[in-house]
């Protein structure tokens, strides 16, 4: 949940709350678990969902309206940066980030055109994400 400002009125302070709602598709159900508990609690409050397939994540995608979706770049059958290629020639509006493991730095380096918002290696402290 993010908590966005909106105006303030006889110093009361209004505020909007928005949800995001997110997918998370890797081939580890244990690092879908935890990541979907770090974005599900405090402060973030997300709607996670989750799959190990890529394909299905891309299908989830397209008939609902995620915010944001982190991929593993080597999701198959679809790689991350195929659902990032895909969802951007679809103009989807989510925003993709790729993740990999660190011995995997290197492939995210080699897709950094693919189309995804951005990227994170799975060493990434909490505090960065």
């Amino acid at each position: 949940m993010l908590v966005i400002p909106r105006s303030r009125e006889q110093g009361i302070t209004r505020e909007r709350v928005v949800t995001l709602k997110t997918l998370v598709i890797d081939p580890h159900s244990l690092f879908l678990a935890a990541l979907g508990n770090l974005l599900s609690g405090h402060p973030l409050y997300a709607e996670v969902e989750s799959t190990t397939n890529s394909s299905a994540g891309l299908h989830l995608i397209e008939s609902g309206d995620y915010d944001l979706a982190f991929c593993d770049v080597t999701a198959s059958p679809l790689s991350g940066p195929q659902v990032a290629a895909e969802l951007r020639a679809r103009g989807s509006s989510t925003r993709l980030i790729l993740l990999a493991d660190p011995d995997d730095f290197r492939l995210l380096l080699a897709n950094l055109h693919c189309g995804a918002s951005g990227f994170f290696t799975k060493n990434t402290s909490y505090e960065e994400l």
